[in-house]
């Protein structure tokens, strides 16, 4: 349903019997018109639902991202405890590696121990440095890697409670199996897969409805008014004022359109 209003001037040259010259015309038009398809072969609904499937598809698309960022800050955390054990392990490594270097130069000392087992000693210190300077820089990795995943800078990194002094539970709250099953059935990236082939058929009905004619309803009411007179020879102005009003049934049926119909079902 809607409201049209035309309202204007206008000067023409007209010509009519015994009369010429030019026309001026104030008109004003006012009509309210309704138009409404009573029978479509499915065409609402099949847009209809096709809205509505792409709708879910990208809402479930949306929560799988949401739970893309959160497993990634999961998985980067765990990642950055784990770096930072390997760095405790790595000084207690060095820490033994510096008492064994220290023991055997002294049994050197007393003349229990050569030199190629100090050098020995001195290779075990040092390739144990060199293993703590790698589980350092792996921990420097591992937090730009969840800064990354928050979505911050690395200096604006909070501070990270360690895990260590936390109590691993000793068995899972429900049965890996279970586990596997509900992610799946909770997983938006396969519901957004189902709701997009929804979609898609939906899309494929409403290409098959549009084979079909359409059977609606028209009609308007309204009023005309107007005024005119022409100018050689000079005639009275004449004014009239009258309701204008129609009703109709319209069918409308696309009988060949280059094939585009069938294509679009294909």
């Amino acid at each position: 349903m809607r409201v049209e209003s035309e309202n204007g001037y206008e000067r023409v040259i007209d010509q009519v019997p015994k009369h010429w010259g030019t026309l001026r015309n104030w008109r004003s038009s006012q009509q309210l018109l309704l138009d409404y398809d009573l029978i479509d072969f499915g065409r609402r609904d099949a847009a209809s639902q096709s809205t509505r499937e792409q709708s879910l598809a990208a809402n479930f698309r949306f929560n799988r991202e949401i739970e893309t960022v959160v497993f990634a800050v999961e998985e980067n955390f765990y990642l950055f405890q784990a770096h930072r054990e390997d760095v405790t392990d790595a000084q207690a490594i060095v820490r033994l590696a510096i008492t064994d270097r220290q023991t055997v130069e002294k049994r050197r000392v007393m003349g229990l121990a050569t030199k190629p087992d100090v050098l020995l000693a001195r290779q075990r210190e040092a390739r144990a440095r060199f293993e703590l300077e790698g589980a350092e820089l792996g921990v420097r990795d591992a937090q730009a890697d969840l800064a990354l995943a928050i979505g911050v800078r690395v200096d604006a990194l909070p501070e990270i409670e360690i895990l260590g002094t936390q109590t691993v539970p000793t068995t899972l709250s429900s049965a890996v199996d279970r586990l596997i099953d509900v992610a799946l059935h909770d997983r938006p990236d396969l519901k957004a897969g189902v709701a997009s082939l929804r979609a898609r058929e939906a899309a494929v009905d409403l290409a098959c409805a549009q084979l079909y004619p359409t059977v609606g309803v028209s009609s308007y009411y309204g009023t005309h008014a107007f005024n005119y007179t022409l100018s050689n020879p000079p005639t009275p102005q004449f004014t009239a004022m009258a309701p204008e009003y129609a009703a109709s049934v319209a069918v409308r049926w696309d009988a060949f359109a280059g094939f585009e119909h069938v294509n679009a079902v294909a």
